[in-house]
């Protein structure tokens, strides 16, 4: 999905639910809490934050947990500055090779405005 080049991003919201793994129970674009996740779980691709967590990367290569972006989106669009354009890539935060076991989905939903 792709920001405008001009515009404000307005709002930002995720649902549905998903895990993981497997044996976990499904979660929201929060992600697992800790204590949830088994010993010895393969590295995930942004360990600072929770597994399965919905992450939303910038073209830049900046990476955000959905509650961060959405925090970041709202505190812009207070103080009436621009938000990152362009591509924005998501996926869920799991390790590079483990999305094959993976069940359930999310909607990520963003509104602008131009």
């Amino acid at each position: 999905m792709a920001l405008p080049a001009r515009g404000a991003l307005l709002d930002v919201h995720a649902a549905g639910t998903w895990t993981a793994r497997p044996e976990l129970r499904r979660t929201g674009a929060q992600g697992h809490p800790a204590d949830a996740v088994p010993a010895g779980a393969p590295p995930r691709i942004a360990e600072a934050y929770p597994l399965g967590a919905l992450l939303i990367a910038s073209q830049s290569k900046r990476v955000w947990s959905y509650r961060d972006f959405s925090r970041t989106v709202m505190s812009a669009m207070i103080a009436g500055q621009p938000m990152v354009t362009g591509p924005l890539y998501a996926r869920i935060n799991d390790a590079p090779d483990g999305l094959a076991d993976n069940e359930g989905s999310l909607t990520l939903c963003l509104e602008t405005a131009e």
